[in-house]
C-alpha cells in the first residue's frame, strides 16, 4: 500500500504475415519472493503431424512448486497431443506436483483428457466447462458448469473423498 514498484518488462518485436497469435502468460507473485518460472511453446500434434501454432499450441510453465501446462486449439475440436497430453477440446489448464500428481484441472470442451497414456477424465457428453481440484488428502472437488450424465475420473482416490454437487448424474472412479 502506497507504494510502487516498477514491473518487469519484456519487449518482442518481428515482421511477419498477419493474423499474430501470441500466448501470453502472467503469474501474480510477490515482489519479494524470488519463484523462478520457465516457460515453453509447443506446437500441438494431429496424428503425429505438427500442427501450425495459429491453430493449437500449449505452454508448459515450470515453477518451484510443480508444473501448469495451457492447452489450447482456436480450430475445430478433435483429439489432439499435447506433449504428455491427448485432449479433445477447445483449452485445457493442468497444475501437477514435481512428481506428477495433479492438483488442478480445468477443461472447456471435449470430453476427455489422457496423461502418458492413462485417461484421467472421461464424459459420456461434451464438457462445457469443469474444474476438478485435488487436495493433498486425497479428496477431489468437482465444480461444473453443465450437468453430466456420467464423468469417469482415472486417478488413484477414494471414491468417498469426491464432492460433486447434483451436476453428475453418475460419478466413476477408476
Amino acid at each position: 500500500y502506497n507504494s510502487r514498484s516498477p514491473a518487469p518488462v519484456l519487449r518482442y518485436s518481428k515482421t511477419m504475415a498477419a493474423p499474430a497469435i501470441f500466448y501470453t502468460l502472467i503469474y501474480p507473485l510477490e515482489i519479494k519472493k524470488k519463484d523462478e518460472i520457465k516457460a515453453s511453446f509447443s506446437n500441438a500434434k494431429l496424428r503425429g503431424r505438427i500442427i501450425e501454432p495459429e491453430r493449437a499450441g500449449f505452454i508448459e510453465a515450470r515453477l518451484s512448486t510443480g508444473s501448469d501446462y495451457y492447452l489450447v486449439s482456436h480450430d475445430s475440436v478433435c483429439e489432439k497431443e499435447y506433449g504428455p497430453f491427448i485432449f479433445n477440446g477447445k483449452q485445457a489448464f493442468i497444475r501437477c506436483n514435481h512428481d506428477s500428481t495433479f492438483r488442478k484441472i480445468i477443461l472447456i470442451g471435449g470430453n476427455f483428457l489422457i496423461y502418458n497414456g492413462k485417461k484421467i477424465i472421461e464424459s459420456k457428453g461434451t464438457i462445457e466447462n469443469i474444474e476438478i481440484e485435488f487436495s493433498a488428502q486425497g479428496k477431489i472437488n468437482i465444480f461444473t458448469s453443465t450437468e453430466l450424465e456420467k464423468l469417469k475420473i482415472g486417478t488413484a482416490v477414494n471414491k468417498s473423498t469426491v464432492t460433486s454437487g447434483n451436476r453428475i448424474n453418475e460419478l466413476v472412479v477408476e
